[in-house]
């Protein structure tokens, strides 16, 4: 929810929006919530917010303008527009902005303490009270919650089809096969003790059609489409093409009606290829058409067994914008605009290499599957950034499912432009078994006929996001194309500026868990970010918050390899709360290749709780690092939030910050001095040959002559090696290989079947209604 407070109009008159105005935080943890004034309708920039306290007590929590910057000389202040909430006991505290006379509607914030007893409550869709049995179909996004538990340290949620999904507060998913399954919700308090909830999920197949209505051109397909009630099938003969604009308006189903191709699919867990011929094709008709738009308010729509194809032309110039569009890009203003229960499977969006698509699919819908599907070759070259899935006013539920993403820029993007529904943050998303990937022959790719060359980027990026979890996936080749793009995985918090100046002040990378994937041939790993100091940010955004990676391998992480201007392994600038637990870093060449390299860069005054634990990962030449100093210099200054507005921050009083890093192996790559600069309790062999890995990838410095794409399955601990069991939790640092193999083994294959555990019971007795 979003409060606006409107004052009456007259020169020097204000308004105060707030975002948000409703906000939980663990008790010891910080959140960050904003304001921005208006007058006469317009956004009054460089406006000064004091915040205080109005209800509650201050022992509950604390406020303060947000400190904001870096320690490279006198670059910190206090922000304008950004209060920091840190929690202190359990309770309920009320706070306000003001400027001048004028004060914003109240911000409750709610302190939840996760030693408490623990009480598990599973909550689904619209209803308030616990529920015990969910309905869908096969394919279906479900949506579930537990922010009605109390004792909340850990959670976990078991599907009961073999997948889990760890730390969400709430979550999504699809099931793939029908029956019926138990969902257990596990929460474990700080003090590990333990309170469970289930709830039975009946899957549905999607059942045999009510009416077969076959079409063989866009007239004949809406004039079937206008017939549907719920149940039917509007089948295309496989081959077909089907040229120019399809837009399906919103109508009221009884159940899912399905679009699709003449031919069978394979199952549902078996991914689409390119390579079939049993596809029937939407192609665009002229420079820009989109094939297919799904538009706002539409639901239970099901396409399967389609293509879609742009514009095709010699023009190598030419921009096509969307494939598929669910929803009507920047064109909803509220949350019930979004399309919503719309599955997507086995359908394929591959252009030819010459043709440039900006967009694969937009999905600003609700309750969305992408599932056994292949987003490949999307493409742009300039300035212009292409994803194969981007998203800005959907409201979330979005499932991922064995799917295939290959975009040059972002083969994700959530976020990235300005919102048309105001506090609109796309919450609830997984990704699953899916595949990230550039193709490795973009990187010697000549420039177009205009001498633009193509527009590299990362491989995941999200900037307005909530709740994501991404499991059991494999990315590969990321490198640095000259456009400081250094890293992999991106998250950000940014308040992007449209014309009016406002943005999107509510956006926010929060609770994203990175678990059991493998990250492969990489410059860098990951940044967790937010716009600082941008000439264009009238404002400061929020911070990204509660970002974890979790039994992760990142396999051939090499600056020498694929980048040239930054060896940054990991990037942290103004973050709540951000940990690396059980990962292992390969860095292809056990030297110190490049002395551009770092293991940790620490780009602020306000990153707080940073957590590295458990894990083998290089420090390589500068290892931790700011410009106040190395190893626990750098760190205390980073996390303290403290600065000298005349000075540099480097004088930061030790003790502010929280930070945890230990029972780590870090190999050093050179002479670093760690008696008193690093950080005790880990270990710091010369080099990865001391480690004692089972396999290292030991390649070539260029990518073209070593490729070093040979498999090695085992990156865990020989049974020799001293570190083993020197874990903090007494298992061995790195990744547990076992776990990492079993999660990811049906990934490449894009045949998940194997790694599905079947359902209780096959034939689950209840009929699906909504």
């Amino acid at each position: 929810m979003f409060l606006i407070l409107m004052a009456a109009q007259g020169t020097g008159q204000t308004s105060i929006k707030v975002y948000p105005n409703d906000l939980r935080v663990n008790l010891g943890e910080t959140v960050t919530f904003t304001a921005l004034a208006f007058g006469r309708g317009s956004y009054q920039p460089s406006t000064r917010f004091s915040f205080a306290r109005v209800a509650g007590t201050s022992s509950i929590a604390s406020i303060r303008n947000s400190p904001e910057g870096n320690t490279e000389g006198p670059n910190s202040y206090s922000s304008d527009n950004l209060a920091e909430v840190l929690g202190l006991s359990a309770g309920t505290v009320t706070f306000v902005a003001r400027a001048g006379n004028v004060e914003s509607p109240p911000v409750t914030v709610t302190v939840a303490d996760p030693s408490a007893s623990p009480y598990a409550i599973i909550r689904s869709g619209s209803n308030d009270r616990a529920v015990s049995t969910i309905l869908a179909r096969t394919g279906e996004a479900i949506e579930v919650d537990a922010q009605s538990s109390s004792g909340v340290d850990k959670v976990e949620w078991f599907w009961g089809d073999g997948d889990r999904t760890s730390d969400m507060l709430s979550a999504t998913h699809a099931y793939l096969e029908p029956g019926t399954y138990q969902l257990r919700l596990k929460v474990t308090n700080r003090l590990g003790n333990i309170s469970e909830a289930s709830a039975a999920v009946l899957i549905t197949p999607i059942p045999p059609p009510t009416r077969t209505l076959v079409v063989s051109t866009i007239p004949q397909l809406l004039a079937a489409y206008s017939q549907c009630t719920g149940g039917e099938h509007i089948v295309i003969p496989a081959g077909t093409v089907l040229t120019g604009e399809i837009e399906l308006p919103a109508r009221a189903f009884s159940d899912f009606i399905t679009i699709r191709s003449s031919s069978e699919m394979p199952d549902m867990a078996v991914r689409a290829h390119p390579l079939q011929q049993n596809f029937a094709v939407l192609k665009g008709g002229h420079p820009g058409e989109i094939p297919l738009t799904i538009r706002n308010k539409a639901s239970k729509i099901r396409l399967s067994g389609l293509k879609f194809e742009p514009f095709s032309d010699t023009d190598d110039t030419i921009r096509n914008y969307y494939m598929l569009q669910i929803g009507e890009a920047f064109g909803q203003n509220s949350a019930d605009d979004n399309p919503s229960q719309i599955i997507v499977d086995h359908c394929v969006i591959n252009p030819p290499d010459n043709i440039q698509v900006v967009h694969g699919i937009l999905n600003d819908g609700h309750r969305v599957s992408i599932i056994s599907s292949w987003l490949g070759n999307i493409k742009t070259y300039g300035g212009q950034d292409s994803q194969a899935v981007f998203s800005i006013d959907g409201r979330g539920a979005h499932v991922y499912n064995n799917t295939f993403f290959e975009a040059a820029s972002e083969s994700i993007m959530y976020g990235g432009a300005d919102n048309r529904i105001e506090g609109m943050v796309p919450s609830n998303i997984e990704f699953r078994r899916c595949v990230f990937s550039k193709r490795l022959g973009w990187r010697r790719l000549r420039p177009n006929s205009v001498g633009d060359t193509i527009n590299i980027k990362n491989l995941f990026e999200t900037k307005n996001a909530r709740r994501i979890y991404v499991e059991g996936s494999l990315f590969s080749h990321h490198w640095d194309a000259g456009r400081s793009q250094y890293y992999a995985l991106v998250i950000k918090s940014t308040a992007d500026q449209p014309l009016s100046g406002e943005g999107s002040p509510w956006a926010i990378s929060e609770d994203i868990v990175f678990e059991n994937n493998r990250i492969s041939h990489i410059n860098g790993a990951m940044a967790v970010t937010r716009e600082f100091g941008s000439p264009d940010m009238r404002y400061d955004p929020r911070k990204p918050r509660n970002i974890r990676v979790i039994n992760t391998l990142f396999d051939d992480l090499t600056f020498g390899r694929w980048g040239t201007g930054r060896g940054w392994s990991f990037y942290l600038a103004g973050v709540d709360g951000f940990s690396l637990t059980h990962i292992s870093v390969v860095d292809a060449i056990d030297t110190p290749d490049e002395p551009a390299e770092l293991m940790l860069a620490l780009g602020s005054i306000n990153t707080y709780r940073p957590e590295i634990r458990d894990s083998i990962l290089p420090l390589n030449y500068y290892g931790i690092r700011n410009t106040c100093g190395e190893g626990i210099a750098a760190l205390n200054v980073a996390t303290s939030g403290w600065f000298d507005s005349s000075g540099s921050s480097c004088g930061a009083p030790s003790g502010l910050g929280t930070w945890n890093v230990s029972g780590n192996v870090m190999p050093r790559l050179r002479t670093v001095p760690t008696a008193k600069v690093y950080p005790a309790l880990n270990h710091y062999p010369e080099n990865y040959t001391q480690v004692g890995m089972n396999g290292y990838r030991n390649c070539d410095g260029f990518f073209l002559t070593d490729p070093c794409v040979g498999v090695i399955d085992d990156f865990g601990l020989k049974e020799d090696t001293p570190f083993k069991g020197t874990a903090s939790d007494r298992t061995d640092p790195g990744i547990n290989v076992d776990v990492l193999k079993a999660r990811t083994r049906c990934t490449q294959s894009g045949d998940a079947r194997p790694c599905l555990t079947p359902p209780a019971n096959e034939n689950p007795d209840r009929r699906y209604r909504r």
